[in-house]
């Protein structure tokens, strides 16, 4: 009798085959998204001012001066991602601490999806399974705009964002309270708005855990928040810490006209995910018993973290000066929907995984192709190398010590120098706060042989101008404006672009 042909397994091969084709496709564009963010780094003076407060660290300047000085640094965050770019400072010229601060910058962001993946790998059954994961999930972390900056730009947030969901994840894997806690409360001391995670990580203990656990973490919050206060405080001072921290960024108004669009833009960005939650549901009514995997736990902690994250991340990016990069709930809302995607294709029902794998695909392609459409659309691979503009005011700087100031990149003057400056923008912000610095405070913090203040056209505000009367003439040279006092031509060096 002749035996049948293996159908079955020809089709599987065929499968597999194509999802293999199919998983090299994605991850490559999802690498080529990804190196478009991460190589711009360097090209935003932001982020060479947020490299700023790493460079005090580094060299023994404030980082929170007291009330009424002067030497405004402009830093109202908590100390935690000034130090995480520290080892950057060593390259001791701004592109190239730039350039290793991206590295750094990359490896914050990409982490926690990494280990969303180590967890993972327990419950998948293939290793295309685990690229799919970490593939997808970096995929959709770099198409909304509050996490494609944090990608692009240094700043506090994606080191807040990885330090939270780590502790979300430790607690998910039922880790050490202890760990948990501290990652979490180190989240907080990164940006503030990260301290309502601990709300919701302990409303989650007390739902699945019990009250007796959640007291627990409660008590480890509570020491280790006292515990790194207490440290802080004496480290950087109680009176600049509380002012930078505290006092500036609660007198900020919130614009409460754009509370819709950002909560629109919450929505926009997460929709997806809620929509899984009826999915995982139901995947759960049929398993017999027993307590929920890592991945379905992970993703419910991480949507409810969310949700505990909005209110504080919309007042902050609702108010005066504030951006989308505040919204972290994106971020945490993300990362549990890929979670959940993952606990589907980890289903021992084959027509579940299949499906979810299909349309993980099909939405993975959507999210590379969008995103390579903002780099097609914004030329961001056109920028040859980016921020080459911070070299070329370094090395102006450094031939005439004393002599320029570069208000809106203080990192010029403290790697060139060895001497702070004040910050532009913390000038403005200062203000917008009702707290605006004494005019003669200022202007004590600048050099007596000050000839020239120095703006690139990519520069956020020129607020230093208005305690500088006298440097009231104007030379423009390519992307470079040079105030100056005197007469026009007073110096031939002036028209040189640094």
């Amino acid at each position: 009798m002749e035996s049948l042909p293996p159908q079955p397994q020809t089709a599987r091969r065929g499968w597999s085959l194509l999802q293999g084709v199919l998983l090299a496709l994605l991850l490559a564009g999802t690498v080529w998204v990804a190196w478009a963010a991460f190589r711009l780094v360097p090209f935003w003076t932001w982020s060479a001012a947020r490299l700023a407060a790493s460079a005090r660290l580094a060299l023994d300047f404030p980082l929170y001066p007291p009330p009424g000085d002067g030497m405004v640094t402009g830093w109202v965050y908590g100390p935690v991602s000034a130090i995480a770019y520290l080892p950057a400072i060593g390259a001791g010229e701004p592109l190239a601490a730039l350039q290793v601060a991206g590295w750094l910058n990359a490896g914050y962001f990409l982490f926690p999806i990494g280990a969303l993946g180590a967890l993972a790998r327990v419950k998948l059954h293939a290793r295309t399974d685990l690229g799919t994961l970490v593939g997808f999930g970096a995929a959709a972390w770099l198409l909304p705009y509050s996490t494609w900056y944090g990608a692009a730009a240094l700043g506090a947030d994606t080191v807040a964002i990885c330090l939270g969901a780590l502790s979300c994840l430790v607690l998910a894997k039922s880790g050490p309270l202890p760990l948990a806690a501290g990652l979490s409360v180190m989240a907080a001391w990164t940006k503030q708005p990260e301290a309502l995670l601990g709300v919701a990580q302990v409303a989650y203990l007390a739902g699945t855990a019990g009250r007796r656990v959640a007291w627990s973490y409660v008590a480890w919050l509570v020491a280790w928040a006292g515990g790194t206060a207490l440290f802080f405080g004496t480290w950087f001072g109680w009176e600049g810490l509380w002012h930078g921290m505290i006092t500036v960024p609660s007198r900020h108004p919130i614009e409460t006209g754009r509370l819709p669009g950002l909560l629109w833009s919450w929505w926009v960005s997460t929709w997806w995910v809620w929509l899984l939650f009826p999915a995982t549901r139901w995947l759960a009514s049929g398993q017999r018993g027993g307590r929920p995997d890592v991945l379905r736990r992970s993703g419910d902690l991480l949507t409810l973290a969310s949700l505990g994250l909005l209110p504080g991340g919309l007042a902050a990016a609702a108010k005066v000066g504030g951006d989308q990069n505040s919204l972290h709930a994106i971020a945490y809302a993300t990362l549990g929907g890929v979670a959940w995607f993952a606990g589907l294709l980890g289903d021992d029902r084959g027509p579940v995984a299949r499906t979810a794998r299909l349309g993980l695909f099909g939405m993975w392609a959507l999210l590379i192709g969008l995103g390579l459409q903002r780099v097609a659309g914004h030329g961001h691979f056109a920028i040859r190398e980016p921020g080459a503009q911070h070299r070329a005011a370094f090395e102006f700087a450094r031939a005439r010590p004393g002599q320029v100031y570069f208000p809106c990149n203080p990192l010029i003057t403290l790697l060139a120098e060895r001497r702070d400056v004040p910050f532009d923008y913390g000038l403005l912000d200062w203000r917008q706060a009702g707290l605006a610095p004494d005019a003669a405070a200022v202007r004590a913090r600048l050099p007596a042989t000050l000839q020239w203040v120095v703006f690139h056209e990519k520069d956020p505000s020129r607020e230093v101008l208005r305690f500088l009367p006298e440097f009231d003439r104007l030379n423009q040279s390519g992307p470079w404006d040079f105030y100056h006092r005197g007469a026009t031509n007073a110096d031939p060096g002036i028209r040189a672009s640094p």
